[in-house]
């Protein structure tokens, strides 16, 4: 395995920047972003929507992802949502 010299110094050098907190944050903020997909095919169904064309499919797909982000903006009008990812423990 042959690790170019470039490489290896830009490691190094992000390994000085970030410190253990702001890895740690940078993380949680990925892996929530990653779990949207996820939430939208088991949650909302999107791969098995029962309509034929590009056109309806954008448009169903487009009022998935909206009641994704309603049911998210209601979840913190109440109070009951809060970012974790940027919270300290």
């Amino acid at each position: 395995m042959v690790i170019s010299l470039n490489s290896r110094k830009r490691l190094l050098g992000s390994l000085e920047i970030l410190d253990d907190d702001t890895r740690n944050k940078i993380g949680r903020i990925r892996n929530g972003v990653e779990t949207s997909p996820s939430i939208l095919r088991n949650k909302y169904g999107v791969d098995k929507m029962p309509v034929r064309g590009k056109l309806k499919t954008k448009y169903r797909f487009g009022f998935k992802v909206g009641a994704q982000n309603f049911a998210k903006l209601m979840r913190f009008i109440k109070g009951k949502s809060k970012c974790r990812a940027l919270v300290m423990e």
